[in-house]
């Protein structure tokens, strides 16, 4: 498996970036960023990683740096036929070490979504909140975890 990061434009970033939008609407139906969204975000602070088998998009994650060894996941997706081989831990053990070694990472979670909330559990994040009907389409409350790097 192998880990890129992206900076600058998204519309810089090549022909994949239909994979990455199509991958975003699989994962996270009613959340998903349009071209000129990704555009946009992308001219901010905004950084983003993928996660790739051969030529084949399997993940990305897109983090807020926040200030000296301080992140903020804004959003995680793995493609459903590779979840559980570690595509996850590897973005999110690269956004620790790259971006926030010795600080924190902060993220949100629907309250629904097991997987993903056992996944930051097990990877050491402590959940410090409850944001409550957050999310909508379907509504659900959001999970605040932290993790110490």
């Amino acid at each position: 498996m192998i880990l890129r990061e992206h900076l600058g434009p998204f519309d810089t970033w090549g022909d994949w970036r239909g994979q990455l939008t199509q991958l975003e609407a699989t994962c996270l139906p009613g959340e998903a960023w349009d071209e000129a969204q990704w555009q946009q975000f992308s001219l901010n602070s905004l950084k983003t990683a993928t996660a790739w088998m051969g030529q084949k998009l399997v993940g990305f994650l897109v983090w807020q740096p926040l200030g000296p060894g301080e992140a903020e996941v804004i959003k995680v997706g793995v493609d459903p036929q590779t979840r559980r081989v570690g595509v996850a831990k590897m973005l999110l053990n690269h956004l620790e070490q790259s971006t926030a070694p010795n600080g924190r990472v902060l993220l949100e979670v629907r309250a629904n979504n097991t997987e993903a909330n056992g996944l930051y559990q097990t990877q050491g994040y402590q959940k410090i909140g409850v944001r409550k009907s957050y999310y909508r389409h379907p509504v659900d409350d959001a999970l605040l975890f932290e993790k110490q790097t």
